[in-house]
């Protein structure tokens, strides 16, 4: 009784985080016949493509620095998506993030070690991430009559804001499309947190189209399925997103740095505007890649690849090792996504998967609690623990029920 109530308490959670965050298409299982439709359905509606910089990857305790977007009307992806309209903006650094830049200042003068490198070795420098996004020209000095840190030049040429009024001027741009826009990132999940997150759980949600799978399960498998052609072009593209690791491990890399290199695309790297410029260019290369090849056999290489993401183990031996506990597992996140179609909702199968691992640990706990055993905290929960502390994030934040939070009030959406 006790395991079907965490099962539900733990199921409606992922589930109502899931429908906060975003309304994600689950690319698993489709041919390369049903992508193309889907696409063609989507080219229909305007698409804000976006992205953000941050502070780290903790949606809790590191700040958004830069976010950007534009407005494109892609006409179906059969020329050059037409630029309607951006957005843009930088943060103002909180005041967390700036007591963190004081005391690298004030460590470096010191050390007279320079700024962009670490001064203290094993500890993360956040003026590196500042000065590879391009948030301000590096330059610190310390004004001898106040002791105040001046960190560098900023970029006047963009307005720096309040980290909510720019998240929430971000939406107020995209409800000028109306209730049917896409809003498509490079690895859009983090970014849809992040900015979720950032916003105490109030932004609205839009459908959310993300060119990392597409790359990962639709057009690595065809670039797959023409090399085992002959196709000597194909051959030459996976080569260039081609890793191999030190155990001789060859792997095929998704990221935007590899594929736009595949296809030649030049830019900027690291600033939000230009990674959304960079992202246009290559969803454009891609999907055109699967037009060009709509009726490719691609099932064997996709499959494999959704294998892999799944959580599938490499190794022989670790494969092997783990297939019992794979199964049941596999078998769990299955009920699962029964449960959610039951009613009327959806889960993928990652997400499907990644819960029924939460489940299975948690019950692994609560049998050691009960032999007697103890349990210790695992790293993760560890840092979620510590995360869950830090209520200093929520108080300092602007109040989303008083009169300034009404003034950034965002429009509803349909979705």
């Amino acid at each position: 009784m006790n395991d079907m109530k965490l099962i539900m308490e733990n199921f409606d959670k992922k589930i109502k985080l899931k429908q906060e965050l975003l309304k994600e298409v689950n690319l698993n299982g489709m041919t390369n016949q049903d992508i193309l439709a889907l696409l063609e359905e989507y080219g229909r509606s305007v698409w804000v493509v976006f992205d953000t910089e941050t502070m780290g990857f903790d949606q809790v305790k590191n700040q958004i620095t830069e976010i950007a977007g534009i407005a494109i009307d892609v006409g179906n992806w059969e020329t050059d998506p037409q630029e309607i309209e951006t957005y843009h903006k930088k943060i103002t650094l909180s005041r967390s993030t700036t007591r963190s830049l004081d005391w690298y200042v004030q460590q470096a003068l010191k050390t007279s070690t320079p700024l962009i490198r670490d001064p203290l070795k094993g500890r993360p420098n956040p003026f590196e991430l500042l000065d590879m996004t391009g948030y301000f020209e590096v330059n610190p000095s310390i004004d001898p009559q106040t002791g105040k840190v001046n960190y560098g030049k900023l970029d006047a040429s963009v307005p720096h804001v309040d980290e909510l009024e720019a998240l929430s001027g971000f939406y107020k741009f995209i409800s000028k499309f109306g209730d049917n826009t896409i809003i498509c990132a490079h690895n859009a999940t983090f970014d849809m947190q992040m900015v979720n997150t950032r916003m105490h759980g109030k932004s609205p949600r839009y459908r959310v189209f993300d060119t990392l799978p597409l790359i990962q399960y639709f057009l690595i498998p065809t670039l797959h399925a023409l090399a085992a052609q002959g196709n000597e072009e194909a051959i030459a593209k996976l080569d260039v997103i081609k890793n191999v690791w030190k155990n001789g491990r060859v792997v095929y890399s998704a990221s935007l740095g590899k594929v736009r290199d595949m296809y030649g695309v030049t830019g900027q790297w690291h600033s939000a505007l230009a990674d959304v410029q960079m992202t246009i260019q290559v969803a454009k290369y891609v999907i055109q890649e699967l037009k060009a090849n709509p009726d490719l056999d691609i099932s064997e290489f996709h499959d494999a690849a959704v294998r892999k993401k799944r959580g599938y183990k490499s190794n022989p031996a670790k494969k092997l090792k783990a297939a019992a506990g794979l199964e049941d597992m596999e078998a769990l996140a299955d009920q699962l996504q029964q449960h959610a179609q039951d009613a009327g909702r959806e889960l993928s199968d990652g997400d499907a998967l990644s819960l029924a691992k939460q489940m299975r640990a948690e019950w692994a706990r609560e049998k050691l609690e009960k032999k007697g055993q103890g349990w210790k905290p695992s790293g993760r929960e560890k840092r979620r623990r510590k995360i869950k502390k830090k209520d200093a994030f929520e108080r300092s934040r602007l109040d989303l029920d008083s009169p300034e939070g009404r003034a950034l009030e965002i429009p509803p959406t349909g979705n």
